[in-house]
This record gives C-alpha cells, structure tokens and sequence, in this order.
C-alpha cells in the first residue's frame, strides 16, 4: 500500500513486511521507518485533523503514531488479524474489521475499545459513509452489511439487512459522493453499484460489470473525480479500458488502444497515466467533466529499465510517483 501525507512531501509504503518505509517523494531517497509491528502490514490511515498516522497489522495490533516527531503513541490488540482500518466522528473513532469477524470502534483520544460486534465472516473491507453515521462492511464470504455508528462510536446493527453481493471476497468498497450509492468489487472480478436510496433492504443493484470471461486477465477500477464515472481496466490477454456512469448503468466510452499494463488518474480528473508492458509512463490529457477516454497518442511518454507498477498521483496533480523493479 502506498499513502502520501497531506502535504504531498512524504510517501509511504508497507507491504509483505513489518516494517513502514517513508521515501521523500521528491528523491525517492528514505526518511525514516517505523518499527513495531510483527507481521506484514496490510492497513494505513492518516489522520490530519488528529496529526497521527494510523497502521494496522496481522499481527492482530494497530498502532497509533504522532506525525510531528514520529514515534509511536500507542498500540491496542483486536480479536483477530487487522484486515481494514478506517476513520469515522471527524476523525475520532476508529473501525477496525479483523479476519476472524470482529468489528471494533476505538476512541483515539481515550485509547479505548468503545464497542465490539459480530460480522459473522472475516471481514476485507471498510467505507464510512460520506455524510456519517453508517459503515458498510465487506466480507470474505462475498456478502455486504452495514453497521450503524453513533455519535458515542457505539456499533450497532442497521435495519438495512446483510445480502450476497459477490462469489467470493469483497476487496473494495467505496460510496459515492451523496452517498447514496456503494460500489462493491470483488474477487470474482464482478464490479457492482448498489441503489442504496432506493431500497431498505439490499440496495437494488444499478450497475454490474459481469466477471472477467477472458482467463488470466484480472481488473481494477478507478473512480474518475467529481462525476459519477467510473473507468474500469482489464489486463491481458484483452487489455481494454472503458468508461462507465455507475448510475445508469451505461457504457460511456472503450479503447483498447492504451497497451496498459497498470493506471493512474489524478486527484483533479484532468490526467490519466498509464503504464505499458513495453516499461513507457504515458501521460493522457483529459478532461474533469469529459464524457469520453483520451485520445492516443499520449501527451508525453517516458521509458524506463524495468518493470512499471502503480503510477500514482501527487496530492497537487503535478507529479507522478511509480515503482520500477
């Protein structure tokens, strides 16, 4: 997982290991590691308002830091292997899913457990509504449920009753900006918009893109800022980009012209980069409210040695911060 803090300046990464490795976004050089977990770290928060970063492990802890001087300020154990982590109540509550199920609410400033509740499956996902109050939880059973939160940070169940949103995990959830839609990815390739508004029970679905029929190819899905489009990408052997309005449902726009390997789109939804097979880093010039995917050729190119993976996009959407192995 990749993080940038709030000022564009510090990036940084955990991954298949314990330790947390911050890199001056500028240099690539290290700035420091954090130390303290166990086992690999596979959850992480910043949390302006507070001044603390947020991490959380398999090795059941999450760890509470102090952004100014950057030391720890402390730790507390859940039930089970730390799968998500999340912010709710301005940043003073946190929710913690663990793989055995459990659902905990933290109050940050009296380093306290606040509330504990059952799920019924190991839970892989969090997303706290935008205008607060509720959190929609996904699972590795493929099923979705949402949770109450109170102003005390209690948990409690919702009258919104759980439902089987995919055949396999729930790796991503994501509400849209009103909040009244979520929309589900999941292991099983399938990508789902929920109708949260219009009904009590399950949130009929108003958008699905059906799993992956090609083999070996996988997707991922970006949400293009401030418009209610999403742009989905499948990898070899199709290799196509395409366009969606996740709440009509409709098919806006498809290339296969990119020879993408991984993307990227900027905090402003003016730019789209774009990693090729070939290790070039495209820059496509686009447009916020645009209703269609950029057209090649790109607006700059540059190559590399090695493989490319991950662009991601400075806070201020002037630059490009990728891996290369």
């Amino acid at each position: 997982q990749l993080l940038y803090t709030p000022d564009g300046r510090q990036l940084i990464s955990s991954g298949d290991f314990p330790q947390i490795i911050m890199l001056d976004s500028q240099t690539g050089e290290e700035v420091r590691t954090l130390t303290g977990h166990s086992k690999l770290v596979n959850s992480m928060l910043y949390l302006p308002e507070t001044k603390t970063f947020v991490s959380g492990s398999h090795d059941k802890t999450i760890r509470v830091w102090d952004c100014t001087k950057w030391h720890e300020l402390f730790s507390w154990t859940a039930a089970g292997q730390a799968r998500s982590v999340i912010a709710c109540n301005h940043q003073s509550v946190l929710i913690v899913g663990t793989n055995l199920g459990h659902l905990h609410s933290l109050d940050l400033k009296g380093r306290r457990e606040l509330s504990r509740v059952n799920h019924h499956d190991g839970i892989e996902s969090l997303t706290a509504h935008p205008a607060g109050g509720i959190v929609a939880a996904g699972d590795r059973g493929g099923s979705i449920r949402i949770w109450k939160i109170g102003a005390d940070g209690q948990l409690t169940d919702s009258d919104v009753m759980p439902w089987s949103a995919h055949q396999g995990i729930v790796y991503s959830l994501a509400w849209n900006a009103d909040g009244s839609r979520l929309i589900s990815a999941g292991s099983d390739g399938r990508v789902v918009s929920w109708n949260m508004a219009a009904s009590r029970r399950s949130g009929p679905r108003v958008f699905e893109l059906g799993p992956i029929t090609a083999a070996g190819s996988d997707r991922a899905f970006y949400h293009k800022p401030t418009t209610d489009q999403i742009v989905v990408c499948e990898t070899a052997p199709t290799r196509t980009v395409s366009l969606w309005n996740f709440k009509t449902g409709k098919l806006v726009d498809k290339t296969e012209k990119y020879d993408h390997h991984e993307i990227g789109i900027d905090p402003r939804g003016n730019f789209l980069a774009v990693t090729t097979p070939a290790n070039d880093l495209c820059l496509f010039k686009t447009n916020a409210g645009s209703t269609t995917l950029p057209q090649v050729p790109a607006a700059a190119r540059w190559h590399a040695t090695g493989d490319l993976n991950g662009p991601h996009f400075f806070p201020d959407s002037n630059r490009i911060a990728i891996s290369c192995g």
